[in-house]
């Protein structure tokens, strides 16, 4: 056999060695890899960490078998009693309903139920107005019908806040809350039938680029509320004792894409918004502007939680005993402030 077509017999032969080493060890990865169900509110950017981690790969350096369970904006409840039945192993949503349930079960003299893992996505909530209403304080909003997903949810927190540090209230200022599906908040602004809305990013760009919107508050808008967690990563505690392992895996996974998203490239994150969400480009581009959706300190977390989300749900009646940071969170898991690498 003439000397070049050995070598390239042995280089197809190395080849094809490789390409069976690489096979057998993604098949013994997949093998070895721990299904775990997660449930995602998911209709705007807020719990889009998830997303990152998705499609970026990350379950599968892990490796994790991701299984996925969606719902949408307002249905909170349903996502934590899914957890609580044990539909869904893992929720990643707000922190509200893990409030709300564990501090009835402490009410009830029971041990609370759920506990967050791991927090993130400060400042998450944001006002959006129709472009003819003036606003250049906190009183212009007297009298006004402010669209909201639901009564209970997360992002009116802040905003109580807010007001109450300036000695209002919705009640003083005449604020009337009404419940708008998340979809439907834009075309209601549109439509007049109401004045503004209380939402996450993704609703705020689609009615600033189609409803005639304008934002008036996000972000650091909020005052001290700006660093409260819109985002908890929430399991019961009975299936954390039994699945230690898994759980890591999973605060390790989010946490480590919190860790890279500022190093990707725009465009790639934008890639991963849109498999993540079906939006038009424009809207999402004007979202990525917006948005924070990184897991951070478990501790700096949990003392904004306790210093903004509690006093408002215990004036409002949601929370009626004393609650501590270790009923609602475990901060066994959480290392991103010193995890380095993947």
């Amino acid at each position: 056999m003439p000397a070049a077509q050995a070598r390239s017999c042995s280089v197809r032969r190395i080849a094809g060695v490789v390409m069976l080493v690489a096979g057998l060890s993604l098949v013994c990865a997949a093998a070895h890899a721990d299904t775990v169900r997660v449930g995602v509110l998911r209709s705007s950017l807020f719990t889009a960490i998830q997303g990152i981690a998705r499609y970026g790969g990350y379950y599968q350096r892990r490796p994790l078998d991701m299984v996925e369970t969606d719902f949408v904006s307002g249905n909170g409840s349903d996502a934590a009693q899914a957890l609580m039945r044990g539909q869904i192993d893992v929720y990643i949503g707000t922190l509200a309903e893990l409030t709300r349930i564990d501090a009835q079960a402490i009410a009830a003299h029971h041990p609370p139920p759920l506990v967050a893992v791991a927090a993130g996505n400060p400042g998450a909530a944001t006002l959006v107005l129709r472009h003819d209403i003036p606003y250049h304080a906190l009183t212009d909003l007297k009298g006004l019908v402010i669209g909201v997903s639901s009564l209970g949810t997360g992002g009116l927190i802040p905003f109580r806040y807010l007001l109450a540090e300036n000695g209002m209230s919705t009640n003083s200022l005449g604020i009337r809350l009404v419940q708008v599906g998340a979809a439907e908040m834009p075309p209601a602004l549109l439509t007049r039938q109401i004045d503004g809305f209380l939402h996450s990013e993704l609703t705020a760009a689609t009615a600033v680029l189609k409803a005639g919107g304008k934002v008036v508050l996000s972000k650091s808008d909020f005052g001290a509320a700006s660093g409260a967690p819109a985002v908890g990563v929430i399991v019961t505690r009975t299936w954390a004792e039994a699945h230690r392992p898994i759980v890591q895996k999973v605060v390790d996974t989010l946490e480590q894409a919190s860790l890279d998203y500022p190093k990707m490239p725009k465009d790639q994150v934008l890639a991963e918004f849109a498999e993540y969400i079906n939006r038009e480009p424009a809207v999402l581009e004007l979202a990525y502007t917006l948005v924070d959706p990184r897991l951070y300190n478990l501790h700096q977390m949990a003392d904004a939680h306790f210093k903004t989300a509690i006093p408002a749900m215990q004036e409002r009646g949601e929370v009626t005993v004393d609650l501590s940071p270790d009923d609602l969170f475990d901060f066994s898991f959480s290392h991103i402030e010193t995890r380095t690498g993947h």
